[in-house]
């Protein structure tokens, strides 16, 4: 970190906690405001909560690489019954959904502190949606720019969603990591355990360097 900066962690880890003890405490208001604090820093700084061994936990999008490839034979598992899917199934949304451009709003620390913008259009797109967030996080023009380019490309790298099935052999793996199934590198975002030991995965495309 630059002298004078603070490492992400000892920003958001005590608004966790606050979240917490607001819980326990019976103050509902304190504990919203400790997550939407936490949800502002989450969109600037792309991480993500994670419950791992009954700890919540956050991880950086971008920070770590494949964990494991998943077998193709470990990809047929199926509850009882259930009907025989494709051993990774894709999603894929409308382009029209997708934004069109990404605007940024953000307090600029290079201009007093006022509210700067940036933009970031997709060159080619058949969309017409446009769309703003604010956030209220101290960037530089430059840094900001970086920022809503990753916000606009994490939109469309993300566009294709994944799921898969797999027995009890994968269950160490939690969402926020990363594996590779089929040739496709992704991360994971979901996961449920069945009765019958069938683990459902969900997941998206992973890549590392928007976030960086």
């Amino acid at each position: 970190a630059t002298p004078g900066s603070l490492h992400l962690e000892t920003i958001y880890a005590p608004m966790h906690d606050m979240a917490g003890l607001a819980g326990v405490l019976g103050y509902p208001l304190l504990g919203k405001i400790a997550r939407a604090l936490i949800e502002t820093l989450r969109k600037g700084f792309f991480f993500d909560a994670v419950e791992s061994d009954d700890t919540v936990v956050f991880r950086k999008r971008g920070a770590t690489d494949s964990v494991v490839t998943i077998d193709d034979d470990d990809l047929f598992a199926r509850e009882d019954g259930a009907q025989e899917l494709a051993p990774l199934q894709t999603k894929r949304k409308r382009e029209h959904g997708m934004p069109r451009s990404v605007t940024m709003r953000y307090i600029d620390v290079e201009m007093d502190y006022q509210t700067g913008a940036q933009n970031s259009p997709r060159l080619t797109t058949l969309s017409d949606s446009d769309v703003t967030i604010d956030l209220a996080i101290g960037f530089t023009s430059s840094e900001a720019l970086q920022k809503c380019w990753s916000l606009q490309m994490s939109e469309w790298v993300e566009r294709e969603s994944f799921g898969w099935a797999t027995t009890l052999k994968y269950d160490w793996l939690e969402p926020c990591d990363v594996c590779t199934v089929r040739g496709r590198v992704i991360r994971i975002t979901n996961k449920t355990g069945k009765p019958n030991g069938v683990i459902e995965f969900a997941g998206v495309l992973h890549r590392p360097s928007i976030y960086t």
